[in-house]
């Protein structure tokens, strides 16, 4: 990957006496994951100093460690000090990046990065050798951390997250993309980026980003990406509502198993609930096309298993929970009150949700919106608050003809558990959310320990 003396060059390190023709392989910055003849680099944060286990990686057989100049380390291998660690890991992974002329596909949006980065992985992975993000690790760190782990992939698919303004931007000067996805622009880390706006600013600097080859994938259902053009750059718009979608997903149906829908006149089986899971397929599909004959295919989704806690239907002894619980924003809830609302179930629809973080100063407001959403749209029999924010939710579906007698509000989440085993009966469905600090999959994990009467 890297000699030592290659590392010294590209972060402008100060030298060191040892070896520097050795060759590097791989780089961590975890020290319980090094392995031996790695490199170390010892991030620094604002709670913790990766230079405290250096010591260790030592043990755990690492060649060399990179820190910052300020931290004073004594170690028994090569210590290389750079300005900033992090930027130190950034020059790494764009510097590896520009060894590699493969296609290099970002995906960012304010919702369904992760499932569209899964799906179009599964899909690439049927002809081509492919690098993805593991899980969600979409920022600075991850970004840097998954290109360094190019070696003889044919093409990489990343995702990009943000949470501040300039984030995307910095990301995409590491990235170097030659395809952007983008799968819409809603309401997240409006804490960090203010307002809708403020969003699409941001999530535009990677499209920015992409020289006179590249190519753009754009939900052209969204209203605010459909208004950017750009001339030196190929569009492929998908959706399903504008008739102007290059790839257009019609006959949508949700069925207990997940979603179903036609695409020029081929049935396309997807195992996700929500129609918001057929606009990440129709981006993935539609990303796919630039590499292979979708249309050969097969039935492209076959075998896929979405990511855990992402609408994921479980069948459980009598009744079926909706886990969405990975985390939420106002989109997003939409989109889960929907996906329940068309869930076809024999028994009663209960709807447990908590806080949706990082909202910035109208928190309140779009929590009630959210109420007034799901009041309107009838979807749920029952709901189950948790959380400050959330009792927003509730004045919001009381508000909007809810009946409050339908609405309990718990102040602690062990509480929620008993309640729930009073009142499931059997053909019931439960749809539970909220953001991932609330970890509501607590609550999900009582569903298998019991029967319902």
């Amino acid at each position: 990957m890297f000699t030592i003396k290659d590392i010294i060059r590209i972060t402008s390190a100060e030298n060191i006496y040892c070896d520097t023709s050795v060759k590097i392989d791989a780089i961590s910055t975890d020290s319980r994951s090094i392995k031996k003849n790695e490199l170390f680099l010892a991030l620094k944060g604002e709670k913790s100093d990766g230079a405290k286990f250096i010591g260790e990686a030592v043990k755990r057989g690492a060649f060399a460690a990179v820190t910052e100049k300020q931290d004073e380390v004594s170690a028994q291998i090569p210590v290389i000090r750079v300005e900033n660690t992090l930027k130190a890991l950034s020059d790494l992974a764009k510097a590896h990046r520009k060894k590699f002329h493969i296609p290099v596909i970002g995906v960012v949006g304010s919702n369904g990065k992760t499932a569209t980065k899964d799906m179009l992985a599964f899909i690439l992975g049927k002809k081509l050798t492919v690098l993805k993000t593991q899980d969600n690790l979409n920022n600075k760190i991850g970004v840097a951390s998954t290109l360094l782990r190019l070696r003889n992939e044919q093409i990489a698919v990343i995702e990009v997250g943000t949470s501040f303004i300039g984030e995307i931007e910095y990301n995409s000067a590491v990235l170097a993309p030659t395809v952007v996805i983008t799968t819409n622009i809603g309401l997240a880390h409006l804490k960090g980026l203010r307002n809708r706006e403020g969003v699409l600013r941001e999530k535009m600097a990677m499209v920015k980003s992409l020289d006179k080859r590249g190519v753009w994938i754009r939900n052209c259902d969204d209203e605010m990406l459909l208004k950017e053009n750009y001339e030196d750059i190929r569009i492929i718009d998908f959706g399903i509502k504008n008739k102007r979608a290059d790839f257009k997903a019609e006959n949508i149906t949700q069925t207990a198993e997940g979603m179903e829908f036609f695409l020029n006149g081929k049935l396309i089986k997807l195992p996700l609930l929500g129609v918001h899971n057929v606009y990440n397929a129709l981006a993935a599909i539609t990303a796919a096309s630039l590499f292979m004959d979708i249309s050969k295919a097969g039935n492209v989704f076959a075998g896929f298993e979405g990511t855990s806690m992402r609408m994921e239907a479980v069948n459980c002894d009598g009744f079926t929970i909706i886990n969405d619980t990975y985390n939420s924003n106002p989109i997003s809830f939409e989109c889960a009150v929907t996906s329940l609302k068309e869930y076809k179930s024999k028994g009663k629809k209960i709807i447990c949700c908590a806080d949706m973080h990082e909202l910035g100063e109208n928190s309140e407001k779009f929590h009630y919106d959210c109420g007034s959403f799901l009041a309107q749209a009838k979807a749920a029999d029952f709901l189950i608050i948790f959380g400050d924010k959330a009792l927003f939710i509730g004045k919001g579906a009381i508000d909007n003809g809810m009946d409050k007698n339908h609405i309990k509000v718990f102040t602690e989440k062990k509480d929620i558990q008993p309640f729930l085993r009073q009142i499931l009966t059997k053909g019931d469905t439960v749809l539970i959310k909220g953001s991932r600090s609330m970890k509501m999959e607590e609550v999900v994990d009582c569903f298998t320990t019991y029967s319902v009467h």
